[in-house]
């Protein structure tokens, strides 16, 4: 059964025992912060994504993903043929200046690098996109896969992950927070301490399930062979 925002907001409400108006109505985004700190702290499988962008003919402009956390791998192109190929992230506007004539649209091609323009989380293509691909309408498939943010809890039977599964320590963690708003700086320590233990237990409870995808053992024709040669 899921764990809801309402839920949550209920269940705090116990163990806060000072209850001001605006504690109560600070605590759905104490909820909030205390999700969105355990998604600061360590990429979780939960926030794992991937968007594909098309390219424009003779423009930098890719697009924007505005959940973004950071990357997550390297971007790829997926070709008109089925094929794949793996692109570049650039790290600084002056990586994309040294290699690139960035204003010159002559200087145009297959796309070979990705860079986050701004904080606001656009993205940009270089060279400029020739409009050669082996898609139909010439323009090019990005995948860019990055960890992304989970949505901020609004409605009342909303629920997500870590509602479903850290549910301690986002309660715990809200229950911190608001002792903290009533200046009761021993009984925030106290949960936070309580949070704290369970974001642990989070973290490994998310390690352990990522080890589910590493431990197949796939026969081999002989020790030397590659997994994907079946056995004669």
């Amino acid at each position: 059964m899921a764990v809801t925002f309402l839920n949550l907001q209920d269940r705090a409400k116990v163990y806060i025992l000072d209850l001001p108006t605006d504690v109560v109505s600070e605590l759905p985004t104490l909820i909030n912060d205390a999700i969105r700190d355990i998604q600061e702290a360590h990429n979780f499988r939960i926030m794992e994504a991937e968007t594909q962008f098309v390219t424009t003919e003779g423009s930098h402009t890719l697009g924007q993903i505005t959940d973004m956390k950071e990357a997550r791998d390297v971007p790829w192109l997926q070709h008109g043929n089925g094929g794949n190929s793996e692109i570049d992230w650039a790290q600084t506007k002056s990586t994309i200046i040294r290699a690139f004539a960035i204003n010159d649209a002559s200087d145009k091609g297959l796309p070979v690098t990705i860079f986050e323009a701004d904080a606001a989380g656009n993205f940009e293509v270089y060279p400029f996109p020739d409009g050669n691909s082996l898609w139909a309408n010439g323009d090019y498939r990005v995948h860019l896969p990055y960890w992304k943010y989970l949505a901020d809890l609004v409605a009342d039977n909303d629920s997500n992950w870590f509602t479903d599964n850290a549910t301690l320590y986002v309660l715990y963690s809200a229950v911190s927070r608001a002792h903290a708003l009533n200046f009761d700086e021993e009984r925030s320590d106290k949960w936070a301490l309580r949070a704290a233990q369970q974001q642990g237990e989070a973290v490994k409870r998310d390690k352990r399930s990522r080890l589910t995808r590493k431990l197949t053992i796939t026969p081999r024709s002989d020790v030397h062979a590659s997994k994907y040669q079946t056995r004669m």
